[in-house]
């Protein structure tokens, strides 16, 4: 049975307000069935699960996806010639009256619902969630054309773009609902180190969006520790950094899920080094180096700050910059544990502080186990995907059943996972 199974009885508890029956939902997903399988992470037996196939899978959903865009020859062409976004928008809104509930997981089908909704007075919960909201087209759609009216919520993975969205589109709070970034715990969980291990130890970063690896690999320039960078993804746009040639000891390729998973694990810690952007780029590998368990350091830049809790509660180089992070005060506000620090933030190009950073972690190793003990915890009480659905869930019952939804929707929210957590070994208690 499927540790989802639970969801749809869950879900079936709005039916009696609505005469007996749960709503269809459709999600718009901006993937393939063959990326998907791709990065499955099923080499080793354990299967990496993703939130749209959680959530299908937890609510009986349909899927619009590039599988579904690409079934008839006309809608192929269209979506290689305006992408994804219109095409999905475009099914979706020919499908409107199956439908009650729509959730996109990308918002250039979301807001263009909204608009063609607003346009044919149309009403449908409607949720979008927001990973890059904060671009012109998305702010004239929602401030002058009002498009937010036919929304029941947008929902961005940070805090930064909530205060942004709400402070130029002038939308009402309650349309505006954070909802943290997932990460699959039962997947990124321990392997014992003992097994791994290497001499001299390895730092680990991952990912492509707004990466900056010179100023890692200036910071580890002359220390006794190897580098190694998961460098590609199916989901960025972005070229591969050639930066493996010139020093012997990085190794920067692609890694499947499966040697990724391998590759966190066998880490003396994890940096996600980061260019200025005002998107939470970084929050993927950021979120997985945490569920197993690693000391974690990560540019503070203006859309990056919600997860890791610094010890300090400004950035050194930059007091402006608060390192307390935003979910801890938002999702456990009554956990004293969970607001603990679980990781480093370092400033934007800050080769110094970087560089003492990883030096202290590497000298200090109880220092380092707590903070990816906390990191883990952390991980698991909040970010999971198990939470992720649970929360959609929680959004798309209120919604359904005719009640306003804001951000205290969430807060009845809780964790009900239980994965291990690790000995100091690495190694399941």
């Amino acid at each position: 049975m499927s540790i989802f199974g639970g969801y749809s009885r869950l879900f079936s508890k709005s039916a009696s307000s609505q005469g007996g029956t749960s709503p269809k939902v459709v999600l718009t997903v901006n993937a393939r069935s063959a990326d998907r399988a791709l990065h499955g992470g099923g080499e080793d037996g354990i299967q990496r699960r993703t939130d749209f196939e959680a959530l299908a899978l937890a609510l009986h959903a349909d899927v619009v996806d590039w599988d579904v865009a690409d079934g008839s020859r006309f809608w192929r062409a269209l979506r290689h010639k305006l992408g994804f976004g219109p095409v999905a928008a475009a099914l979706v809104f020919l499908r409107v009256r199956r439908y009650q509930v729509i959730w996109c997981f990308t918002e250039v089908e979301g807001l263009l619902l909204a608009f063609l909704f607003k346009l044919f007075r149309i009403r449908r919960v409607l949720f979008m969630i927001g990973i890059e909201t904060l671009s012109a087209r998305a702010f004239f759609l929602l401030r002058w054309l009002r498009i937010w009216t036919h929304f029941t919520a947008i929902l961005p993975t940070s805090t930064y773009q909530a205060r942004e969205l709400q402070r130029i589109t002038r939308m009402p709070n309650n349309k505006i609902i954070v909802l943290p970034y997932q990460v699959d715990c039962n997947y990124f969980s321990g392997i014992p180190k003992s097994q791994i291990r290497e001499d001299p130890p390895y730092v680990v970063a991952a990912g492509l969006e707004s990466r900056d690896y010179p100023t890692l690999i200036q910071a580890v320039e002359g220390l006794e520790i190897n580098l190694r960078l998961a460098v590609d993804s199916i989901w960025s746009g972005r070229g591969r950094p050639n930066v493996s040639s010139a020093l012997p000891k990085i190794i920067a390729k692609s890694y499947s899920y499966s040697e990724l998973r391998r590759l966190y694990a066998g880490a003396a810690l994890a940096v996600v080094p980061l260019r200025e952007s005002r998107y939470q780029h970084g929050i993927t590998a950021l979120q997985e180096a945490m569920a197993m368990g690693l000391p974690v350091i990560v540019t503070r830049t203006i859309g990056q700050s919600d997860v890791v809790i610094d010890r300090r509660r400004y950035l050194r180089s930059n007091p402006q910059r608060e390192t307390q992070g935003g979910f801890a005060r938002i999702f456990v506000p009554d956990r004293p544990d969970l607001q603990e620090s679980n990781g480093f933030y370092v400033g934007v190009g800050d080769v110094t502080a970087l560089r003492k950073a990883i030096c202290y972690l590497l000298a200090e190793p109880g220092v380092a186990f707590g903070l990816g003990q906390r990191a883990q915890r952390f991980a698991r009480e909040v970010l999971s995907l198990e939470l992720f659905v649970e929360r959609a869930i929680q959004l798309i019952e209120t919604a359904y059943d005719g009640r306003e939804v804001n951000q205290a929707t969430l807060a009845v929210v809780k964790n009900t996972m239980s994965v291990p957590i690790e000995d100091g070994d690495g190694v399941h208690s």
